[in-house]
């Protein structure tokens, strides 16, 4: 992907075509992890790896709507209203892993990037914002404070995953425009 496709942001087919798809994998990503753990507060999953992907090729705004999509199809899937601050989570998810990987260490160190952009990413998203809301909205007390080791090992999960794909020069290529 040339660098003038990736400037186009939303305007583009190709941005709006491989955002869809990597919000629909999510959503079944997520969809997977909720039929495993039985729709549970506490469950892993890899459902943001699309949202990482999309946020490191297309930006932080990109990243974002990819999130917010996804969290929105799921809610729809399970026959749920949106909690508007899980969704709030859920964007800053991909704009902060945006942000982290369009802005540090653009030269040097991919591999740190991709860590600290799934990593903050996943902190201010998942571990604060999240979590925040299901204690405000559900009152499920000490319970969500376990959601913390969770996403430590998703984080890493996630990681090592999106380091081994940028490995290859041709996916990285095609994915960052890098």
């Amino acid at each position: 992907m040339k660098k003038s496709d990736i400037s186009k942001g939303f305007y583009s087919a190709k941005v709006i075509t491989a955002s869809g798809l990597l919000t629909a994998a999510s959503v079944i990503l997520a969809t997977v992890a909720k039929y495993i753990f039985n729709e549970s507060a506490l469950r892993l999953t890899i459902e943001c790896l699309p949202i990482f992907i999309g946020a490191f090729a297309f930006g932080p705004l990109v990243g974002g709507a990819i999130a917010m999509g996804a969290d929105l199809i799921s809610c729809v899937i399970a026959g749920m209203a949106p909690n508007p601050l899980i969704t709030i989570g859920a964007c800053y998810v991909g704009v902060t892993a945006g942000v982290i990987y369009k802005y540090c260490f653009t030269k040097h160190f991919p591999k740190l990037r991709i860590i600290l952009a799934v990593f903050l990413g996943h902190i201010v998203g998942s571990m604060i914002i999240k979590t925040l809301a299901l204690q405000i909205y559900y009152q499920m007390g000490l319970i969500v404070l376990f959601r913390i080791p969770i996403y430590i090992a998703i984080a890493t999960i996630e990681s090592i995953v999106l380091c081994l794909l940028f490995k290859n020069k041709g996916l990285k290529k095609e994915i960052t425009g890098d």
